[in-house]
């Protein structure tokens, strides 16, 4: 009998650690970078010639009886490295599923290791009662190199080809 106690005083302990672990686990929102506005589907490499958007859904941060009427605020800094590159706020009433990017992409996009954090608050417009996340995301935004350096590249391969061509049909 004692034997049974302390197995089961053992099993629901360990049950408790599983289950208090894997709360912290999974957070109750989504936040990061996707292809485009629709997209669910995480992607963490972008060319220089794309432009990458956070997906941010909060719905699971709701509480359970939910807000009657809510508005979310996400402020966000976009940072290259260390170096805070833009800053972009995002709101809404009635909505917890963003889709966003830096309106000022194509000025500041540069090849490196970029960082996407921010604040998130959910508040009920009648009981001011909020929520607040910091959301954190990260992604590679990869050099492409420009059109006119791979033509030179290309001819330039081709001429050496073709001199080695005839150089062998000569001897």
């Amino acid at each position: 009998m004692k034997n049974k106690t302390i197995f089961l005083t053992l099993f629901v302990v360990v049950t408790a650690l599983f289950f208090s672990i894997n709360a912290f686990a999974s957070p109750d929102y989504a936040f990061y970078p996707v292809s485009g506005i629709g997209s669910t589907s995480p992607v963490y490499e972008f060319n220089s010639d794309q432009t990458p958007f956070i997906y941010a859904n909060l719905t699971n941060a709701l509480p359970p009886e939910g807000f009657l009427i809510f508005k979310t605020n996400i402020d966000t800094n976009w940072k290259l490295g260390a170096a805070l590159q833009d800053t972009v706020n995002v709101n809404g009433l009635q909505q917890a599923e963003f889709w966003f990017t830096s309106p000022n992409w194509s000025s500041i996009v540069q090849p490196g290791e970029w960082t996407v954090s921010g604040d998130a608050t959910i508040t009920d417009l009648f009981t001011k009662n909020t929520i607040t996340r910091s959301p954190t995301t990260s992604f590679t935004v990869n050099a492409v190199p420009e059109p006119i350096s791979s033509i030179l590249f290309i001819s330039g391969g081709s001429i050496l080809a073709a001199k080695r061509l005839f150089r062998r049909r000569k001897s």
